[in-house]
C-alpha cells in the first residue's frame, strides 16, 4: 500500500490521475497504479477547515467527530496577528485544550502552528476552538483538523 505524507490533504481527480494538495500550496500527482490506494486513504482521513476572527462567538463549535475518530493533526494558521495578548486552545467540552494548548501557538504573530495529538475519541464528540482576546480589534486565521474516521 502506498503511504501518503502526513499533511492535511485535499484530493481531486483529473482524468485517470489523482491530485492531492498537501498544505500549503503545492501539488503532487499520483499515477493510475497508485490511484486505488490513494482513494482508500482519502476515504479514511478527513480534513475540516474553518476560518475564525477576533470578533467570532466563542466557544466556536468546529465539528462533531464520530465515535473512534482519531485526531491526527491540528493546524492553526494565524493570518492576521491579534493586537492584544490572546490565548487560543482547541479541544472538547471536557478538556478545552486537549488537542492544542495555548502554549503551542502564538496569536500575536502571523504563522502556522501544528500539533499531532493522535488522540482517539471513544464516543461522538463535539470539538471546540476557544479564544480569549479581551479588547482585541484585530486577529484572524483558520483552523484545519485532520482526523481518521475509522
Amino acid at each position: 500500500m502506498t503511504t501518503l505524507p502526513f499533511f492535511p490533504l485535499r484530493f481531486r481527480t483529473v482524468g485517470t490521475m489523482l491530485q492531492y494538495k498537501p498544505f500549503p500550496s503545492y501539488h503532487v500527482w499520483l499515477d493510475a497504479c497508485d490511484l486505488s490506494d490513494a482513494i482508500a486513504a482519502a476515504n479514511a482521513v478527513s480534513l475540516f477547515e474553518l476560518p475564525f476572527a477576533f470578533n467570532s462567538t466563542y466557544p466556536l463549535i468546529l465539528l462533531t467527530v464520530p465515535a473512534l475518530a482519531t485526531i491526527l493533526s491540528v493546524n492553526l494558521l494565524i493570518e492576521t496577528a491579534f493586537d492584544v495578548p490572546t490565548t487560543i486552545t482547541v479541544g472538547d467540552a471536557d478538556v478545552p485544550a486537549r488537542l492544542m494548548s495555548s502554549v503551542q501557538n502564538n496569536p500575536l504573530e502571523i504563522g502556522a502552528y501544528d500539533v499531532q495529538p493522535d488522540f482517539e475519541y471513544p464516543d461522538l464528540t463535539t470539538l471546540v476552538l476557544l479564544i480569549d482576546a479581551p479588547g482585541a480589534t484585530a486577529g484572524a486565521g483558520r483552523i484545519l483538523l485532520t482526523y481518521d474516521k475509522e
